[in-house]
């Protein structure tokens, strides 16, 4: 008798032991299962982020050229006349309609480069034309200056650029130097706009710069382009009236944060959502454009 019950809790015991290595076995699997499954998941969705983040890189690398093309068609009506007045300047901008086409651009502009020994005799230009208070800002000897002379729309905001010799800064200076030399449009760093008038939140902003040389003169070279110059077609941006138009999408799955050179926070142009995120994915993406280097981080929300 007490043998047979020592064999029965023997086999109670096997039977326990056995149910709970199948019930171990089981749940063992289950967790590899669900392992392989969540690496799936998460590779599929990083892979998507992915390829919506180029893709909305590329739209916004897209959109820069079609920037482009305005400045480089500006570029075009100095090379077609021998001289671009002022209304002339004004019909061609507003012709453009970019208020509808390409939104978001603060301006088109004309720069004008005036050597020292020039400036008096350009001021004097300018003001008979009607501004008796133009005069080149900001004021001082320099070698060699740079003045806005037209700027399209001419109201609001841009009145304060009138006459902003842009090439004493040196963010904008080094764009422009790069655009001279190559005869390429070129971008600039984050800059602050002299448009900004203190109301309001104060925007990072940037230029970009297309050439305008001398007609006749040879261009083979860097040191002949630079010695043709004659000023450049350009346009300002506020970065956020700019960016907003593409990226102010409550649907979209991302955050984008906007570098105007290394992912810094000093060089911060744009941010769809300025609150810290502990993204799941985050990709950097280079943009080349104009001789700049910009960075666009992509943030998954």
């Amino acid at each position: 008798m007490k043998q047979g019950m020592q064999f029965w809790r023997r086999n109670i015991d096997l039977r326990d032991l056995v149910g709970w290595s199948v019930f171990i076995i089981i749940v063992l699997m289950t967790c590899l299962v669900w392992a392989h499954l969540h690496r799936v998941i998460e590779e599929n969705a990083r892979k998507r982020f992915h390829e919506v983040a180029v893709m909305q890189r590329d739209v916004l690398i897209n959109r820069m050229k079609d920037y482009e093309q305005v400045l480089l068609g500006a570029a075009g009506l100095f090379a077609s006349s021998e001289f671009v007045d002022r209304r002339e300047w004004r019909e061609y901008v507003d012709s453009l309609r970019l208020h509808l086409t390409l939104p978001g651009i603060q301006g088109v502009g004309y720069s004008q480069m005036i050597s020292a020994r020039d400036k008096s005799a350009h001021e004097a230009k300018i003001r008979a034309e009607g501004f008796p208070n133009y005069a080149i800002s900001p004021p001082g000897e320099r070698d060699v200056y740079s003045s806005i002379i037209y700027l399209e729309p001419f109201s609001g905001r841009n009145l304060r650029a009138f006459g902003f010799d842009m090439y004493s800064e040196t963010v904008r200076r080094t764009a422009m130097q790069r655009a001279a030399s190559t005869g390429e449009p070129a971008w600039s760093g984050k800059v602050t706009l002299v448009q900004e008038d203190g109301q309001g939140k104060t925007q990072p902003g940037f230029l970009v710069y297309v050439p305008i040389y001398a007609k006749n003169k040879p261009l083979r070279t860097a040191e002949e382009r630079d010695a043709a110059l004659l000023g450049f077609v350009y346009a300002p941006f506020r970065a956020s009236d700019m960016l907003e138009q593409l990226y102010e999408n409550p649907g979209r799955v991302f955050e984008l944060q906007l570098y105007a050179g290394e992912a810094l926070a000093t060089n911060v142009l744009y941010e769809t959502n300025e609150t810290p995120l502990n993204a799941i994915f985050t990709l950097d993406l280079p943009i080349e454009i104009g001789g700049s280097h910009w960075t666009a981080r992509f943030l998954s929300n």
